[in-house]
């Protein structure tokens, strides 16, 4: 079988049925043999069971709502004060960046009062590395190997946790990257008393030289990765040879072979200037699809890992967004286009084709959202996870400002955010033209049915059908997407419910932030018209009046449009396409559909599939009038598919007299009700 989909906006599956073919779709593939004269022997098929997002008359769903407030510093006050105190009731000046430590406190580089702050679970600020004799603070380099609080920092950009609990401080303009251990800080990459600059690759990272690194991350084996900004590079110190960077197929240079040891630095990303021999060098934006040490950068300033391994860089010069896979080939996920590709577009569409302005701070949910300091739109944005990424603005209006705390976040102004995190559901935001760290809550989220938004699975049309499969569009403020695989099915996913009238609830198949796909109740039978309503978090929304029919045939589509190739598979399981066509007076096709009303035996429960059994099939109890290509056309069998919900079939022998043709109509009507028209090809 070829790749083709099904029930709507359906996952692709592939499933070869040649003998030891592995099966490569994204699904299982369910096979099931049936013994049934009614059904012409095996009954074998490859449907998805799983619904996937693809909405087809809503539109793109809603961001995710947040309340903004300020949780460290005053708005539009700089200095350095209130150590002890609530953090509310300090001052901080240009705050660039944030993170929390595994007990849920949170760290401010607080950069142009030369320290990292600490903000605890009770909300109390401290300083915990560098230290302000005087106010303003002056940036210095002193106190390896003493206390951190004694040391002297430099407009401190990025800090990042290792595994061991120990923090990493992007030290920029003092040209290094330091480690705070049981509050004793140390230098491990840079060497300050060599000044800014680009040396030292393959042999010991503390005495080589950085320029500005802004942005650290470390992975789980202690290897740390530097976003040295200036130098146009991501450099990483090697703890192990894991990175690509580190092996010793990359310790190599003009005389051969260098010899690896851990502590040692090489560059991970982008080619610097002053070292190197061969080609374009420098800033620049080039490389996508290659290794990342062959591409240009400009202007890195964060670096943040997923779990994966993946190395994500804000290559903020080239307003860009850019990941190195742990192959070491790098591409850009948002934005690009180089430096003069500045702009702020693309909200609701492809995280690609947006416009970012001088990124830097990244963060990533454990559901795979990617969130971006969009600094010079002083916005906050969010990508969704995969290579179609949807980005929206979650906090922000595009022009600089102070306003807003207590309201919407996308209503309230930011000044050049610099750094953002997320923890326990909530954003946080280096706000760092305001001198405050601002915290998004999200809004109470009262999930909305869209208006005319319950339509058939199939034909995207009212009315629905008691069993039958139905799409519901709305806004549902999920951020990823859930499938329930199990059976019965549930009524509740990612605490997403429907309820129809009388409290009836709702099996679901399928849910997200725009779209969910459910089994209509058995129990709606009669009424012609029903109520549904949406709970999401306890929170019920209004309710909107369903058209509930007898009958609404609707067959499913390969193209998930509602019209075009139907789901039709001939007698032995294969789809019935260009390359597989029907032949007319010999070929009995199988019509996958819903919406064909009640069966005269064995109905299932609502939520559970047809039986598998084939003595007990469930067959409507009105049989469908079959077209094809305008011919009538006698159905052999009309029921229940065995062992999904929701799901008909239709088998039925394609007369003799049905003419030749790449797309010939098929149409189902029963009791009056007219399917929607999709094709077969026929010969």
């Amino acid at each position: 079988m070829e790749f083709w989909r099904i029930f709507g906006s359906f996952r692709f599956l592939r499933w070869d049925n040649s003998a030891g073919a592995p099966d490569k779709g994204s699904i299982k593939v369910i096979r099931q043999l049936i013994h049934s004269d009614r059904l012409h022997g095996s009954y074998l098929f490859a449907l998805a069971f799983i619904f996937a997002l693809v909405p087809v008359l809503c539109q793109a769903q809603a961001p995710p709502q947040y309340t903004i407030t300020t949780i460290a510093g005053q708005l539009g006050t700089s200095g350095y004060a209130g150590d002890g105190g609530a953090a509310t009731s300090a001052s901080l000046w240009g705050p660039a960046a944030v993170i929390f430590d595994s007990s849920g406190n949170l760290y401010i580089a607080d950069a142009d009062n030369d320290l990292v702050r600490e903000v605890n679970t009770s909300g109390a600020i401290s300083t915990i590395a560098g230290n302000c004799p005087t106010t303003p603070c002056t940036g210095a380099f002193s106190g390896d190997g003493a206390a951190a609080t004694k040391a002297g920092l430099n407009h401190p950009s990025g800090l990042t946790f290792d595994s061991s609990g120990n923090l990493n401080i992007a030290d920029t303009d003092n040209y290094e990257v330091r480690k705070v251990t049981s509050g004793t800080i140390n230098t491990v990459a840079g060497k300050n008393s060599s000044g800014a600059g680009f040396a030292g690759d393959l042999a010991a990272a503390t005495s080589a030289q950085l320029w500005n690194p802004s942005g650290v991350a470390v992975d789980s084996a202690g290897n740390i990765y530097i976003a040295d900004a200036y130098n146009n590079v991501v450099r990483v110190v090697c703890e192990t040879q894991t990175p690509i960077a580190c092996t010793n197929n990359a310790f190599v240079n003009s005389t051969g072979y260098v010899t690896w040891a851990a502590g040692d630095i090489n560059t991970f990303a982008g080619k610097d200037v002053n070292s190197c021999t061969t080609g374009t060098c420098g800033a620049g934006y080039t490389g996508d699809g290659g290794v990342a040490t062959g591409a240009l950068l400009n202007n890195p300033t964060a670096v943040l890992l997923d779990g994966s391994g993946n190395l994500y860089i804000s290559d903020s010069g080239n307003n860009a967004i850019r990941m190195v896979n742990t192959s070491g080939i790098i591409t850009t996920v948002v934005g690009g286009g180089g430096p003069l590709a500045a702009g702020y577009s693309g909200d609701g569409g492809p995280a690609l084709q947006a416009q970012l302005n001088n990124p830097k701070g990244i963060a990533l949910d454990s559901s795979g959202n990617l969130y971006i300091a969009d600094t010079d739109n002083s916005v906050i944005r969010m990508v969704t996870p995969g290579p179609k990424g949807i980005i929206t603005t979650i906090a922000g209006t595009g022009t600089p400002g102070s306003s807003g705390d207590g309201g919407p976040a996308t209503s309230a102004e930011l000044s050049f955010p610099s750094g953002v995190a997320v923890h326990g559901g909530n954003v946080y935001i280096a706000d760092s033209g305001n001198n405050a760290i601002r915290l998004l809550t999200p809004a109470v989220a009262v999930p909305k049915i869209n208006a005319g938004g319950v339509v058939n699975g199939a034909s995207y049309t009212a009315p629905v059908v008691p069993g039958s499969i139905a799409a519901v569009f709305g806004d549902f403020f999920l951020t990823s997407t859930s499938t329930d695989t199990s059976l019965p099915l549930e009524t509740s996913l990612q605490t997403l419910s429907f309820q129809f009238s009388g409290g009836t609830a709702a099996p679901l198949y399928f849910v997200s932030g725009g779209q969910a796909n459910l089994q209509v109740p058995w129990e709606l039978t009669g009424p012609s018209t029903a109520t549904l309503a949406a709970t999401l978090n306890g929170m019920t929304g209004a309710t909107q009046t369903v058209n509930v029919a007898a009958a609404a045939p609707a067959i499913f589509t390969t193209n998930a449009q509602g019209s075009g190739p139907g789901a039709i598979q001939d007698s032995s399981y294969n789809l019935v396409d260009s390359s597989n066509p029907a032949i007319a007076g010999k070929t009995t096709i199988l019509i996958y559909c819903t919406g064909l009303g009640a069966v005269s035996a064995n109905q299932p429960a609502t939520g559970a599939p047809a039986s598998l059994d084939s003595t007990k099939l469930a067959p409507t109890v009105t049989m469908p009038t079959v077209t094809i290509g305008g011919v009538a056309a006698t159905p052999s069998f009309s029921g229940l598919a065995p062992g999904y919900v929701g799901l008909y079939q239709v088998n039925v022998p394609v007369p003799a007299t049905v003419a030749a043709g790449s797309a010939v109509p098929v149409a189902i009507s029963m009791n009056g009700a007219a399917s929607n028209t999709v094709t077969i090809a026929v010969q």
